[in-house]
């Protein structure tokens, strides 16, 4: 198939060589077409190897420049397979290839295929490219002390993702210092940007917390990412101090965060966590970043199976809540902010998932109350993401079962069960679209088998409000004896056929509708 590819080329050269002059279009078509075939080729094919020697030799034309990164990156796996096996004299090949995409992160028109071919050529060949660190770091410093916009910021990624795939293949000692190399012209900058005014630099500050969310990313050693973080957790918190309202810096802190703690684990020092997230209740309070709702939840995710760790938990949860319940007040809050609303219920999932004891036991009462009068006031925001956050809210909340539950359940659901019951027969009526009507369902029986037969009291007063025209009194019994018969033997399966049969009666035409939803809402 190369062959094929690459015969236009080959009577090109001949005619080249004749005198003609050269058609960079067809180089650029053969050398387009040759990626294709780029992971079937033998590690001993002749003409691969001739194809990427030629490659640094090309005239420079942006387009095929361009695209001979492009083959370079393609075939990078195929360079290093062939080193592996044996099957190259030496690594001159490799060598040439890095050169060649190095010295093409210089032209703008094709700098992003230099860098992703870089990128590849490290990441395929991490493990032979250990010897060349210099002339890899020498470019990695070119690109990363640049003048800003001299390369795009996903290209600078791309050279930086790459330089970090070989120094986690060294070994352990030079990798701390080849990790050092790296993050020092990171941190540097970040530092004299942060101690002096941000004003007007916020773009560059959002570069280099991006590169160092990329670090945090791609290092996997656990014990270099303990000692990063603990080197860099005064540079986050002075970052969320200083950049606070603006929203995309504070979002790359707490991913470069969530990844570090995703890599450290539990090993992370406790002392350490205490101090960085004292302080978050208040800074969302104050800005409103989502983002830090979902990093709480990375804790809670993390730190939530260790006893000795659920009082700080308790404190940051307990206080996001209580911020975020004062943000969600209406109903017309939820929809302008349903990314807060999405994170919120999130976040109570995991604690729900992880480290239940934080909501059910006697301290945690007050922000179990809270996430639920924000569940229920919630349940009809318009945005699918944020709607089935709450809906999973209330199947984990209604579906824990363990020895402190019961006692929290009751606080909650015997001052609300009703109005939850009402708004919970809106929905299923025609309040939100057909498509939730499942959770809906789910969430109504799983309240029934908690509250049992104070749950059918809520059922039946709230079946009452419906008026005759819109569900018959024979049509509401038949609802009710399937609940009943629910209790009775757990089948759920033909009370959730009850359900939507009840739901196609109510949603049969708009007037209907607008009667179910204003007689049920009207009395919750």
């Amino acid at each position: 198939a190369l062959s094929l590819i690459l015969e236009p080329l080959q009577v090109h050269h001949s005619e080249c060589s004749a005198g003609k002059s050269f058609d960079w279009r067809i180089a650029e078509a053969a050398y387009f077409c040759s990626k294709s075939i780029s992971r079937s080729m033998p590690f001993d094919s002749a003409l691969v190897y001739n194809l990427l020697c030629a490659i640094p030799t090309l005239p420079r034309q942006p387009q095929l420049l361009y695209t001979s990164c492009s083959v370079v990156g393609s075939f990078s796996s195929w360079v290093a397979g062939a080193m592996k096996k044996g099957k190259l004299p030496d690594a001159s090949l490799l060598t040439s290839l890095l050169s060649f995409s190095s010295g093409a992160l210089q032209d703008k028109d094709a700098s992003s295929a230099a860098a992703i071919a870089f990128k590849h050529l490290c990441d395929s060949c991490c493990g032979l490219l250990g010897e060349f660190s210099e002339q890899l770091f020498s470019v990695y410093n070119a690109v990363i002390t640049g003048s800003p916009g001299a390369l795009e910021s996903e290209d600078v990624i791309e050279v930086l993702e790459g330089v970090i795939f070989v120094a986690m293949a060294m070994d352990a000692d030079k990798k701390q210092a080849a990790v050092q190399v790296i993050v020092q012209p990171i941190l540097t900058p970040l530092q004299a940007m942060l101690g002096g005014s941000p004003a007007g630099n916020e773009v560059q500050a959002l570069r280099l917390l991006e590169q160092l969310e990329t670090v945090y990313k791609n290092v996997s050693d656990k014990q270099l990412v303990m000692q990063l973080l603990d080197h860099t957790s005064s540079i986050f918190d002075r970052a969320l101090e200083v950049l606070g309202p603006h929203v995309e810096c504070a979002e790359k802190v707490c991913s470069a965060l969530k990844y570090g703690l995703k890599t450290t684990g539990t090993s992370t020092a406790q002392e350490l966590l205490q101090h960085l997230f004292t302080n978050i209740p208040l800074r969302f309070s104050r800005y409103s970043h989502p983002c830090l709702l979902y990093l709480s939840s990375e804790l809670v995710k993390i730190f939530g199976g260790q006893t000795q760790s659920h009082g700080w938990l308790q404190a940051l949860v307990s206080g996001l809540v209580a911020k975020s319940h004062n943000k969600l007040m209406e109903i017309k809050n939820f929809d302008s902010r349903p990314d807060i609303v999405d994170d919120l219920f999130l976040l109570a999932g995991r604690v729900l998932t992880y480290a239940p004891a934080i909501l059910f036991l006697e301290g945690g009462f007050q922000t179990l109350q809270l996430l639920f009068n924000c569940a229920v006031a919630g349940m009809y925001i318009n945005h699918r993401d944020a709607l089935l956050s709450i809906y999973a809210f209330f199947y984990l909340l209604l579906d824990t079962k363990n020895e402190y539950s019961a006692k929290a359940l009751e606080a909650v659901l015997v001052p609300a069960g009703l109005i939850l019951t009402k708004k919970l027969l809106a929905g299923i009526t025609g309040a939100v679209p057909k498509a939730y009507l499942e959770d809906l369902g789910e969430s109504l029986h799983r309240m029934l088998r908690v509250a049992k037969q104070l749950g059918l009291s809520w059922l039946h007063e709230s079946l009452s409000c419906i008026p005759r025209t819109s569900l018959s009194d024979e049509e509401k019994q038949t609802f009710m004896v399937a609940a009943q018969e629910y209790l009775s033997n757990g089948r759920h399966r033909s009370f959730l056929q009850q359900v939507k049969e009840v739901s196609q009666i109510c949603r049969r035409n708009d007037k209907v509708m607008r009667e179910c939803n204003a007689s049920l809402l009207a009395s919750s």
